[in-house]
């Protein structure tokens, strides 16, 4: 006997039961009876009253029955009916027999391998005769079946034949395969010779019989290396290196053109599955999509190879309107590509997985959207759960790719935006009501900052506009970042303070919305660790790019003073930097202009006073230019078209502070990147140290020196000793 298709699988598991159970039933209350076809001439007059009565009854359940129970009942009709012959005792015994057998012998083998059988004939030959017999029992329900499902009636045993034969085509292989070439375990061997017969096939005849063999072929390659299951067996093995490496190019680049052919896609994501051939084609094609997407979601978290990896996620782009109606499957594929996205350490992979899911957020719908701006979110925060100088460009990365998948959807966006903005203020509001010593760290640490920094990169990306739905969220954004930034005002934070008013600024330049940042500036200024005099110390100097809490070894220092007033000068430029074309410039810096004056007759740094006096000429230098510009002006200031537009002919790296911050800009960026280099060569040393002492050429006592500082926001850090 043969082997059981998924259809006997699936009867004998849902329906056999209860179907030899109203077998038998019919078999027990007809047993004696003639239940044969009856004559229209004289067939009343030879049945006795109890048939008679039953008779009638069988008619009456016939009329009462619904059109659910009709369905549900697989169209079969009460016996005595015309056009329908009706089933003897001994036909009824050998279902019965038949049935019983195949429930012992069911083996729980691949659903995906089941061969076409005799009984699979004659289900179709059964159920072209129910077909007929509905045709004649219930017109206007078959004319209703025509209208709007066609391919219920147009039941064609090729097409059975097609879609239970993805695993058992061995009798037409004499084409595509080498018969002879078979593994011990009974798998047929791939070799070069096949994938060039393949290769042929797809590409000069967009082959379904060859594509059915290469998904065959590429699935067992997805599996190569694994246990054997005694319950899982394939088609195809491969055992050389080169032939599984061409086996993968093959598949990954000509399955998608082979589909695309016989199956475009069209432009709003969905299939042109018009006419009763492309549907025919697209009912074949499922098996075998389903089969190379299992596939393709097995393999992918278990490559390494970022060569493979970019190759595997540039050419599924190409096949993602496809995936879409296979919502299980979608849902595991998308976590495998978002987590690639996030975790792998190769640029060019983490920007093919990236352009992965942003085609399956435009093709897709609302659901799929909602998914991938969600987990891109979460996976974003846990990869900056730490940052240093290695890791900061990657998360830098994420974050600028994760803002362009906001701003597909800006409707679906805001709703994502609005409630993780406010779950930080919800931390931020705990954070202040506690009263434990440890609440600020669930906010002062680089997940939130991050955080912070990822929604301002977001709304000055996406809320320019007045009409954007996310202009909304700038204001009560704005606001958690400022009670973020004022938790705990001392020294040991300004790290973290500096990086918050960085993304202030980044926001107030984007959307050109003012943000008053000049008092949280002044409060760093004001503070004890640059008004009392530092200790003298030797440690390196603090970068802090990739801090938000100092070491407590810096405090009081010459070090972490020098870097504080560095800091707060940069932000001083580049905070009055953008408003220096505003028409109300020279009014706006009256009151820093005065503050800086008295701080610097005050400070005994004379570096840094230095500093401090020239940005005060710089911005006395551009409210003069700003009063001469506005003195010709011939509107007054409730014409706000008019003062937007004020000196918008004119660049700000035109005006005298702009020109200045341009410059110190470029020596900071200088400066950084000569100390990133210096950093890497660093820690390849330190690197190169700890192999040497693994292999027992160092000394112990060059690991006291070993110590690198790492920053995790969620954690308190330890004090590092000085040098």
């Amino acid at each position: 006997m043969g082997k059981a298709s998924k259809a006997t699988k699936k009867f004998q598991k849902n329906h056999l039961k209860s179907t030899l159970d109203r077998r038998r039933a019919v078999k027990k209350n007809y047993k004696g009876k003639n239940v044969g076809p009856l004559k229209k001439s004289g067939a009343n007059a030879e049945l006795s009253a109890d048939d008679l009565k039953a008779e009638k009854a069988r008619e009456k359940e016939l009329e009462e029955m619904s059109m659910g129970d009709f369905l549900a009942g697989g169209f079969e009709v009460p016996e005595g009916q015309d056009g329908v012959a009706a089933e003897d005792d001994e036909s009824a015994e050998e279902d019965d027999e038949d049935m019983e057998e195949e429930e012992e012998n069911d083996d729980d083998e691949e659903e995906e391998v089941a061969a076409p059988s005799k009984k699979k004939e004659n289900k179709a030959a059964q159920h072209k005769q129910d077909i007929e017999a509905l045709k004649s029992q219930d017109p206007e329900f078959y004319k209703y079946l025509q209208e709007n499902d066609a391919g219920l009636l147009d039941f064609s045993d090729a097409e059975d034949d097609d879609l239970a034969s993805l695993d058992s085509d061995a009798d037409d292989a004499k084409d595509l395969d080498d018969p002879s070439a078979s593994a011990s375990g009974g798998a047929e061997v791939v070799t070069k010779a096949h994938i060039k017969r393949w290769r042929t096939a797809l590409v000069s005849e967009h082959s379904l019989k060859a594509l059915r063999r290469v998904v065959l072929a590429f699935r067992a390659a997805a599996h190569q290396g694994e246990d054997t299951d005694a319950n899982k067996s394939y088609k195809y093995a491969i055992q050389e290196p080169a032939v599984f490496d061409e086996l993968m190019i093959l598949a990954l680049t000509h399955i998608p053109e082979v589909v695309a052919h016989h199956i475009p896609a069209k432009e709003n994501g969905g299939l042109d599955t018009s006419g009763t051939d492309k549907a025919k084609k697209y009912r074949n094609l499922i098996p075998l999509l389903k089969s190379h997407f299992g596939s393709l979601g097995h393999m992918l978290p278990n490559l390494s190879d970022p060569a493979t990896l970019k190759l595997v996620l540039t050419t599924t782009e190409a096949l993602v309107p496809y995936m879409l109606s296979f919502r299980k499957f979608l849902r595991g594929f998308l976590k495998s590509v978002i987590e690639i996205w996030g975790t792998n350490t190769h640029d060019s992979v983490r920007i093919a997985a990236f352009l992965l899911v942003r085609k399956f957020c435009v093709v897709g719908d609302s659901t799929i959207r909602d998914v991938c701006l969600k987990a891109t979110y979460q996976t974003l925060i846990r990869a900056s759960r730490s940052t240093t100088v290695h890791s900061l460009p990657a998360i830098n990365l994420l974050k600028n790719s994760a803002a362009e998948l906001y701003g597909l959807d800006l409707s679906a966006s805001y709703q994502h935006a609005f409630g993780f903005v406010r779950q930080l203020a919800v931390h931020l509001r705990q954070s202040i009501t506690q009263k434990s010593k440890e609440s600020y760290k669930s906010v002062y640490n680089w997940q939130y900052t991050h955080s912070l920094d990822f929604w301002g990169l977001v709304l000055g990306q996406h809320a320019r506009s007045p009409e954007s739905p996310l202009r909304a969220l700038v204001y009560p954004l704005v606001q958690v970042v400022l009670g973020a930034m004022r938790l705990i005002p001392t020294a040991q934070f300004f790290p973290l303070r500096f990086h918050l008013i960085r993304t202030l600024i980044k926001l107030s330049a984007a959307t050109r919305t003012y943000i008053p940042l000049a008092s949280a500036l002044f409060e760093v200024l004001e503070s004890a660790e640059l008004r009392k005099k530092p200790k003298p110390s030797t440690l390196k100097p603090l970068d802090f790019g990739y801090v938000v809490r100092a070491p407590t070894s810096y405090l009081r220092t010459k070090t972490y003073q020098d870097g504080v007033c560095d800091e707060v000068a940069e932000l001083f430029v580049e905070y009055y930097a953008l408003e220096a074309t505003s028409v109300a410039f020279p009014e706006l810096v009256v009151p820093a202009i005065v503050a800086l004056k008295r701080w610097t007759k005050k400070s005994k740094n004379a570096k840094f006073n230095r500093t401090m006096q020239t940005i005060i000429d710089k911005l006395d230098a551009n409210a003069k230019f700003v009063t001469s510009r506005r003195a010709n002006i011939e509107f007054a200031p409730e014409n706000r078209r008019e003062v937007d537009n004020f000196l918008s002919e004119v660049g700000v790296e035109k005006t005298p502070l702009g020109a200045y911050a341009k410059v110190q800009r470029e020596v900071r960026e200088e400066r950084r990147r000569m100390v990133e280099e210096a950093e890497r060569e660093e820690s390849n040393a330190r690197a190169e140290r700890r192999d040497m002492r693994g292999k027992g050429w160092g000394s112990e006592d060059e690991s006291g020196s070993e110590g690198e500082m790492e920053v995790d926001g969620g954690e308190s850090e330890e004090e590092e000793e000085e040098e």
